[in-house]
């Protein structure tokens, strides 16, 4: 686990370079195993997702959305959480998403 707020916000944003931007999965099993998501997903948007149901999520996602481009503009930590503001998100739907 990451020690200080720098450590904390290296990772995310490792994880949005690594993992979203370059569809690096096994940085996904690697250094989040305790991790969870907070955001998009099945059945509410608020759903605080474990690791194992957060993989078919990013699968379907990626699929959707092959050539996936996120900007990190900033990235905020507070004690062992993160908040991450995007200067931009670009991406070509290329298939269903969310049915």
């Amino acid at each position: 686990m990451p020690e200080t707020a720098n450590d904390l916000k290296a990772l995310t944003r490792r994880w949005f370079e690594e993992v979203w931007n370059k569809g690096n999965t096994a940085l996904i099993d690697r250094c989040c195993a305790r991790c969870a998501a907070h955001g998009l997903g099945q059945p509410s948007p608020d759903l605080r997702r474990p690791l194992p149901s957060f993989r078919p999520f990013y699968d379907q996602f990626r699929r959707a959305f092959p050539d996936l481009k996120i900007e990190v503009q900033d990235i905020l930590a507070d004690g062992d959480q993160t908040a991450t503001r995007f200067y931009a998100f670009t991406a070509t739907h290329n298939g269903d998403f969310q049915d």
